[in-house]
């Protein structure tokens, strides 16, 4: 009769710990994206603007440190500016981070085709407080 009770007790204990156990969301899956681009320019050179609104709980956006949006390293030596480049947070109903700035590459010689081909933006970086690193892609 005691190894029965025994049994049972170290059973419930199993079943009582497994039904704690925490469900933790992705540090990738914490954030949701809007992306919006536009090209322009000339012939020889390619300025790119962009707004990006990242979205998610008010505590993850709250505790966001920085947010950058990255480039395409096989094109950094056709960069030519980076930036301005402004962010802002707005927490409450529909808390959110947004990055708004532009870079400049240089394209001469290239048709609007190769320079979208060449997908110049590449993802957005999220680090937050608790120094956690975010790659949020833009092509996927």
């Amino acid at each position: 009769m005691k190894k029965i009770s025994i049994i049972i007790l170290i059973a419930s204990l199993v079943f009582v710990l497994s039904a704690c156990r925490s469900y933790e969301i992705k540090q990738e899956e914490k954030y949701t994206m809007n992306a919006f681009y536009s090209y322009g320019g000339d012939s020889a050179r390619t300025e790119i603007s962009y707004e990006v609104i990242i979205g998610g709980a008010e505590k993850d956006i709250a505790n966001i440190d920085t947010c950058e949006v990255l480039i395409n390293m096989d094109y950094l030596d056709l960069l030519l500016k980076n930036g301005p480049h402004n962010s802002q947070k707005e927490l409450g109903e529909n808390p959110y981070a947004m990055i708004t700035g532009k870079f400049v590459f240089n394209t001469s010689g290239k048709s609007k085709e190769e320079i979208d081909d060449m997908k110049l933006l590449d993802a957005v970086r999220v680090v937050d407080k608790d120094k956690n690193d975010v790659i949020i892609k833009l092509n996927k």
